[in-house]
């Protein structure tokens, strides 16, 4: 599969805000200004800047076509297993693969202005919209499967190697990839800054900014790979010595690759900030407080967290208090976060939090990284006694 386009250079629908496909974000620890391309900063001190693109999930039945890459596969139009994916692209739904990438930019702090243009992507994007990614399945057959069902990587942080990923099916540990990446001599002949500043983007990738999309250039003997294109300008040329800059000092780096299985159940939900509390199981009432910034590293909420049934506010809240948190934060329309404490974060514009939720699209739940957040705040003195009637109950039968 392949997801994004290498040459787009504005934002044509095609990986906006709709389905989240592309978020970039500058985690400065304020705002964390967030856009499908490159958001406006002056510096993302905190954690750095990040970008999270998503894979299409639909498939219409038919091969890999190296002339179309694209044409099998399209974005789900919501999170509710097979009934978000349209036809002809229903055949099968795959479970939902994204990448998040993570760069360190703190040492070019005070190098740029708000309005100025100052990292490059390899395809000679200073807007960000080209970011892509390609994915090939090479997991023997029932690993991804089984895996699947256990593994939380996405949520908790943990190992890939995990007894409850891949470890358990004979999965290298990343000791020994990092061994074999190692290992592998570059064999291009070209600069890849290894030592030196480089002078231009590898290979013919001459900036260009757009709007309109990026025109491939295959004489490179013709062309200046330090700014210009369909739109250059004088930042441009500076953005080639920040941007190549950032390749050849070796900046820190996190890449990670998440998966979460598509689920065919619904629910009812809540709007974030908006009437609609909930009272648990065991007699707590749980109130809409807002929409906050999830930090993402760490995260926010970071206790618990899981896909589960396609969510909605109400069945976030619900799941938070039977495993005993105080405060719960549905992410991204599909994502449910507990915690008794809210990590390094602010509240924001209600906005802010605008994905429909999986198991509501009428609802909203969350956006890339915010919280529709919900807190505990009471308890039904009646519902509580009928709970603590349960209870008695079953620890009598037992």
């Amino acid at each position: 599969m392949i997801t994004g386009n290498a040459l787009l250079r504005s934002d044509d629908g095609s990986m906006g805000t709709g389905g989240n496909q592309l978020n970039w974000m500058c985690h400065d620890g304020h705002d964390n200004p967030r856009a499908t391309g490159f958001p406006k900063f002056t510096n993302c001190d905190d954690t750095g800047l990040a970008a999270t693109i998503r894979f299409p999930s639909c498939w219409n039945g038919q091969d890999f076509n190296p002339a179309a890459p694209q044409a099998h596969m399209a974005f789900p139009i919501n999170q509710d297993g097979m009934k978000g994916c349209l036809a002809p692209f229903n055949v099968k739904r795959f479970p939902e693969i994204m990448i998040e990438y993570w760069v360190d930019v703190k040492q070019f702090t005070g190098d740029y202005g708000i309005n100025d243009k100052p990292f490059v992507l390899a395809p000679g994007d200073n807007t960000g919209y080209a970011f892509h990614a390609d994915f090939i399945n090479g997991w023997e057959p029932g690993v991804l499967g089984k895996a699947m069902k256990t593994c939380r990587v996405g949520n908790t942080g943990l190992a890939l190697d995990t007894p409850d990923c891949f470890g358990a099916n004979s999965l290298y540990t990343n000791q020994q990839k990092d061994a074999c990446a190692n290992s592998v001599p570059n064999t291009v002949p070209e600069d890849n800054g290894s030592g030196t500043w480089l002078k231009a983007l590898p290979g013919c990738n001459p900036i260009q900014s757009g709007p309109a999309n990026a025109v491939p250039v295959k004489d490179c003997t013709k062309v200046n790979t330090g700014g210009g294109g369909n739109s250059g300008s004088s930042s441009a040329v500076q953005a080639t010595t920040v941007a190549t800059s950032a390749s050849s000092k070796t900046v820190a780096t996190q890449t990670s690759a998440t998966t979460s299985p598509s689920e065919t159940s619904t629910s009812g939900g809540s709007t974030s900030g908006g009437a609609g509390s909930v009272t648990a199981a065991d007699g707590s009432i749980w109130t809409p407080d807002g929409c906050y910034v999830d930090t993402l590293n760490p995260r926010s909420l970071g206790s618990n967290g899981w896909w589960g049934n396609p969510i909605t506010n109400i069945e976030c809240a619900k799941g938070c208090s039977k495993n005993g948190f105080s405060i719960s934060g549905a992410e991204n329309g599909g994502q449910c976060f507990c915690g008794n404490s809210l990590i390094g974060s602010k509240k924001v514009a209600s906005s802010d939090c605008n994905s429909k939720c999986a198991g509501d699209p009428s609802q909203l739940c969350g956006g890339p990284a915010r919280l529709s957040v919900y807190r505990k705040s009471g308890s039904s003195s009646k519902q509580a006694r009928a709970h603590r009637h349960l209870v008695r109950h079953r620890q009598a039968v037992s």
